[in-house]
């Protein structure tokens, strides 16, 4: 499955890829609704304006459903096509010369309850992505519209220019990147070893099961509110304005470099301060938090 690099350019490039094409490769797409019960491993969506929803069913099959308002002549309806064991599901025939050309349309493809897909990627122009995401590797990618969903993929990528991100992960991930121009970004996740998250504008609200070795996040504006459950490693957090709040475990021992021009900061925990360090217990967390404006708390949770 072809990577998107998870920016914004990266996105359009990928569409239009997708979504333009020959006119051999008009041919090789199945048209309009199907059941699919031929194995499927992967599945790459690129869909305009909309929804995009995935849901799991009891059956063995991969359905594949849109709704419109409109009425659809066939170059306009759902295209599709699986090759050794890859789903490609287009939101029209490929080849159309405009790439917002189309109506607003849903899709709704539904997945075997048991199926664990090896890829998931999704790019959507103009569109909302909301549900289960069973896959090990997931790529999601937005111009505009939210991102909502649970998985519990081992390796996530998920970017939006602008719209919400809702993710809630269970298990453990290899790696999580985020990136939002703006929206608010509000994650419940599972075990992780390498987080990284990048924001123009818009709030950060975060929770970590356990961190396992490395988390960074960058944003140049908006509150951010970071909580592990556990935590092992470096910890960096960088903000131009708005106020953080980094919650670690009691108990837990962390040597915490604070940088702010302006702004409070306060720690719950029992510290030794060194001008702008502060240490508690053994030291052994690797903090450094870097903000121009606002405040800073280093809250300890009971």
């Amino acid at each position: 499955m072809k990577k998107t690099g998870m920016a914004c350019m990266a996105l359009v490039a990928l569409m239009t890829a997708a979504l333009g094409g020959t006119a051999m490769a008009k041919e090789a797409y199945n048209t309009g609704a199907a059941e699919i019960g031929m194995p499927v491993r992967e599945m790459e969506i690129s869909w305009e304006s909309g929804s995009v929803t995935i849901a799991t069913h009891a059956a063995e099959t991969v359905r594949i459903e849109e709704k419109s308002l409109f009425s659809l002549e066939e170059r306009k309806q759902v295209h599709w096509k699986l090759e050794n064991g890859e789903l490609k599901i287009l939101s029209h025939e490929p080849g159309l010369t405009s790439l917002f050309g189309n109506k607003k349309k849903d899709l709704k493809v539904w997945l075997p309850e048991t199926l664990v897909l090896d890829e998931l990627e999704i790019a959507v122009a103009s569109a909302s992505v909301n549900g289960v995401f069973p896959a090990r590797e997931l790529e999601i990618a937005s111009s505009s519209g939210a991102i909502h969903g649970t998985t519990e993929a081992n390796e996530i990528e998920i970017a939006t220019a602008s719209g919400a991100i809702g993710l809630t992960h269970t298990g453990t991930a290899e790696k999580v990147a985020l990136a939002t121009s703006s929206g608010k970004t509000e994650c419940v996740l599972g075990t992780v070893r390498k987080f990284e998250a990048s924001s123009a504008s818009g709030r950060f609200d975060l929770k970590v099961a356990e961190l396992t070795e490395k988390f960074k996040l960058e944003t140049a504006s908006g509150q951010t509110d970071v909580a592990f459950g556990a935590v092992s490693g470096k910890v960096g957090i960088g903000s131009a304005s708005g106020k953080v709040t980094l919650t670690y475990p009691e108990g837990t021992g962390f040597t915490a470099k604070i940088k702010t021009a302006s702004g409070k900061v306060r720690c719950e925990f029992p510290c030794i301060v060194e001008g702008r360090t502060y240490t508690a217990g053994d030291g052994s967390v690797q903090t450094e938090i870097d903000t121009a404006s606002g405040s800073v708390t280093l809250a300890c949770a009971k």
